[in-house]
């Protein structure tokens, strides 16, 4: 969770306004592209357990897995609770 500090508590941040708006796909093809420029052969990350659904976005994994699908990232571990991604350039 992200929480934004405010005058009267810590609340939870909700995401679910900037969902499908295009941003990730903005980010993700300036990263791709800075990538491929400095002729880097293959990006890998973690998918991690904060990336669990939520009472807000109750297929938010499922989402962010076929994000990186439409990328060409492959899901390297187990398909029910994957943690690594990867994709060779």
């Amino acid at each position: 969770d992200i929480y934004i500090k405010n005058d009267r508590s810590l609340e939870p941040w909700n995401y679910t306004k900037f969902i499908n708006k295009g941003y990730g796909t903005l980010m993700m093809k300036e990263l791709l592209k800075f990538a491929k420029e400095n002729n880097y052969e293959k990006i890998t990350g973690n998918i991690s357990d904060v990336d669990n659904n939520t009472e807000w976005d109750p297929h938010h994994r499922e989402r962010l897995i076929h994000f990186y699908e439409k990328f060409g990232f492959k899901i390297l571990s187990d398909e029910l609770a994957p943690k690594q991604i990867e994709l060779i350039l």
